[in-house]
């Protein structure tokens, strides 16, 4: 009698694994918030900066979205950002045109937005994943 014994090395993904796990985590950011207002004839421009070091997350909510956690719930100004990401995403997320992109290890992210009468804001928001 002969018996056969085969050992496989491919273990099934664990239950509870999480395609976003790759993104979340501690992460170190720095972002510039910038508002300008002028007149729309030209300049004086009025710019004010905003520079910001923070230790944030990148969190998992609901569904397929991951929370982006930039700068303190204290400013006066935008300190998340939520993007939609499938089970298909590459390591990469790209936002866009007017938005970056997300990596597992360093992200870039910017945005304006204008108001009337030559107004606006923007940010620009880089991050470095902490291992």
């Amino acid at each position: 009698m002969v018996g056969i014994f085969v050992v496989s090395s491919c273990k099934p993904a664990p239950e509870d694994t999480d395609y976003r796990d790759k993104w979340c985590g501690d992460w170190e950011f720095t972002s510039i918030f910038c508002t300008a207002s002028g007149d729309v004839t030209g300049p004086p421009w009025i710019e004010d900066y905003d520079t910001v070091e923070y230790v944030g997350q990148i969190e998992k909510l609901k569904a397929d979205k991951i929370i982006i956690r930039f700068r303190p719930d204290s400013c006066n100004c935008d300190t998340y950002r939520t993007i939609t990401v499938s089970e298909n995403t590459d390591e990469i997320i790209d936002l866009g045109a007017n938005g970056g992109y997300v990596g597992t290890k360093y992200l870039y992210m910017y945005w304006d937005n204008m108001y009337g009468h030559a107004a606006r804001d923007w940010y620009r928001v880089y991050g470095t994943k902490v291992d």
